[in-house]
């Protein structure tokens, strides 16, 4: 509707024949208003006929412009379940305020459900942007329980528990993935500058997905600016356990047209088969920072998963880290970082900069980094590894294989930051199968099994010092002599203490004779 009024305006005055100013007054016409407004929901019916159901306040919603507000005040104590029988479409901009229902302390009270024949349970359509999702328990659903395409952006969702439902009477826990669908998800995002935060996130297969299907032709539509923040994949709500929760593949998975999302802060990424997989050749731009990605919340203990973060099929041009801030990639039984998936592809021109990899959060307990902490693998080039804790991998901190023209420089490898050693089990840095042409310098290596670097005949033209880098083969060099006399002496000292026994123990003997044959003059 328009309002209008009345202005008396100096730039609208006269001044009359005699001196005096008079106003005039002037009609204007003022900007569209809407008045927004609240619906509440007051029952679980899952009928959009049935006033106060939540069927029936999404669809008031959807029919009053401007943004409302959803509210929930159904009576009763405890979780309140809702079964829906079809999608909740939102074409206009609403918050579905699930911490509104009476008694909410931060546990959802709302528990919204599907079954087979609900592929999605909010799909967030174009005319939506700016919509709020918050303070929901979302379960049993076979696409994606929210999706956000193209046209809705700005979005919020948040304070949600989505993938699984916590029995308040009984403490057990439903997955949707024990439901027999396949490859569900949490929330599917097609669209840019969505703030995703404070969810749990737990059985379902990727968690959030960002961008398309990279099998598919890529639609050129970027999704980007997206915000990925303090949420809890594939734990408990605590964030301190994956029994009885865990995701079946990725806690976020870069598709198609992402580009410029920001992966961070404080998220726990946990309990899966990646912790982050970027997998499309115009995956790139994203910066991955200040997570713990294979730990529990503390990133004291590990919750692993298979590989932390994979790169590959194309993707390019990621941070991981980075000025942004480092993060924990510990606790993982395969890989910390794949630069590079054997069989899928190549990952080229990544930052890896600034984080623990292996260690606990405060450098102080090795906690695993897998078979390597990061792996530089299937063709991939211009990658920097640069000033990461590497340690507590169980063959190798670093591993070039058919990999080229890549920089490891200035890590900390097989120690804490502070030089506390943490060895990794065999070698510091493997170089193999053909690895050529890369850069290998100013690395502080621990006492790793097998020694710092290996190069095998099939890898030329690698950069590990020259006579130009005086410096860098001295730091090596001393370190191989540390480790030399170090498994020497692990070699010596059982051996010299058995030595020193015996002859204590004959000494001890010829004493006694002694002392015998005194006793007899």
């Amino acid at each position: 509707m328009s309002f209008f009024s009345f202005h008396g305006k100096r730039s609208g005055s006269k001044k009359s024949v005699g001196g005096k100013t008079t106003f005039v007054p002037r009609l204007e016409v003022l900007e569209s208003r809407e008045l927004l407004a609240t619906f509440v929901v007051t029952n679980t019916s899952s009928d959009v006929n049935t006033s106060g159901s939540l069927p029936w306040a999404v669809q008031q919603s959807n029919g009053t412009p401007g943004q409302n507000t959803i509210n929930f005040n159904i009576p009763g104590s405890g979780v309140q379940i809702i079964n829906l029988n079809s999608v909740e479409y939102i074409s206009n901009p609403v918050v579905i305020n699930g911490t509104s229902q009476p008694g909410y302390n931060g546990t959802p009270l709302i528990s919204v459900q599907g079954n087979s024949s609900v592929p999605v349970l909010f799909f967030v359509t174009a005319g939506s942007a700016g919509s709020t999702i918050e303070g929901l328990d979302m379960y049993n659903f076979t696409g994606n329980a929210i999706t956000l395409i193209d046209g809705s952006s700005g979005d919020w969702i948040q304070n949600n528990w989505i993938g699984f439902y916590l029995d308040p009477t009984t403490g057990q826990v439903s997955l949707n993935s024990a439901l027999g669908y396949s490859d569900t998800g949490a929330i599917g995002i097609q669209s840019s500058n969505n703030t995703i935060r404070n969810n749990v996130m737990s059985g379902v297969y990727n968690a959030v997905s960002i961008g398309e299907d990279p099998s598919q032709t890529w639609s050129g539509t970027v999704y980007s600016g997206n915000s990925i923040a303090d949420n809890f994949f594939g734990t408990n709500p605590s964030g301190t356990t994956a029994q009885n929760y865990g995701n079946q593949s990725d806690a976020i998975f870069l598709g198609s047209g992402s580009q410029g999302n920001f992966l961070g802060p404080s998220n726990v990424m946990s309990g899966g088969l990646h912790g982050i997989e970027f997998y499309a050749p115009t995956a790139t731009g994203n910066i991955v920072f200040q997570n713990y990605i294979g730990t529990d919340v503390t990133g004291n203990y590990a919750i692993p998963n298979v590989d932390g973060i994979d790169i590959g099929d194309g993707a390019y041009g990621n941070t991981i880290g980075g000025a942004f801030g480092g993060n924990v990639i510990s606790g993982n039984s395969g890989v910390g970082i794949n630069l590079g998936v054997p069989g899928y592809g190549l990952g080229n021109n990544n930052w890896v900069q600034g984080n623990i990899i292996g260690l606990n959060a405060s450098q102080t307990a090795a906690i695993g980094a897998g078979n390597y902490g990061v792996s530089i693998n299937s063709g991939s080039s211009g990658n920097i590894v640069q000033g990461n804790v590497i340690a507590g991998a169980t063959l190798a901190g670093v591993l070039l294989q058919q990999a080229s023209a890549n920089n490891v420089s200035g890590n900390w490898i097989g120690e804490s930051s502070s030089g506390v050693g943490f060895a990794n089990g065999q070698l510091g840095v493997s170089v193999v199968q053909e690895s050529d042409y890369n850069t290998i310098l100013g690395n502080i290596f621990g006492l790793n099994g097998a020694g710092t670097i290996y190069i095998d005949p099939t890898s030329v033209g690698n950069n590990i010092g020259s006579a130009s880098s005086a410096s860098n083969l001295v730091a090596q060099l001393v370190q191989e002599v540390v480790s030399f006399e170090q498994n020497l002496l692990n070699d010596i000292l059982p051996t010299l203490s058995q030595l020193l026994q015996n002859i204590a123990t004959e000494e001890q003997q010829i004493v006694q004779d002694i002392l015998n044959a005194l006793s007899h003059i």
